[in-house]
């Protein structure tokens, strides 16, 4: 077991590096009992771990920028400017971030309804493959 099993869709697709598209993550169907489980919970927890994150970097944009004012009162212009702009992208990641955990919920629950569908339609055309074959031996 990976930790991406462990996460929902949401955290999956931000964390996930590979070469694979977005949509390859989205309504695919249930592979076990525990999976159920992982997916109903990280409509919850995928917001908390985002939420996480964006009081790591919200916390180190206020680092940053304390480091600009210090480098600007000693009169270190150029690393003022250096701090500055790694508050910036940290508040840039932060921003992402917390639209990211806002959303999470609602995109973990249509996930979650939609591996539900999918499993079921899978379950279905299994039955049906079966059924087919089960009158040819009853010919």
């Amino acid at each position: 077991m990976d930790i991406e099993d462990f996460l929902g869709t949401t955290a999956t697709v931000i964390l996930d590096k590979s070469d694979r598209s977005t949509s390859s993550h989205f309504f695919k169907p249930y592979s076990s009992a525990i999976n159920v489980a992982v997916r109903t919970t990280s409509i919850v927890t995928d917001s908390l771990v985002l939420g996480g994150f964006t009081a790591y970097f919200a916390l180190f944009t206020g680092w940053e920028l304390l480091k600009a004012i210090g480098n600007l009162i000693t009169g270190n212009v150029s690393n003022a400017g250096d701090n500055v702009t790694a508050a910036g992208i940290c508040l840039f990641c932060a921003g992402g971030l917390l639209i990211a955990s806002i959303v999470s919920p609602v995109v973990n629950t249509v996930d979650l309804i939609g591996g539900a569908v999918n499993t079921i339609r899978g379950c279905c055309a299994s039955s049906e493959e079966e059924g087919v074959g089960s009158n040819f031996a009853l010919n």
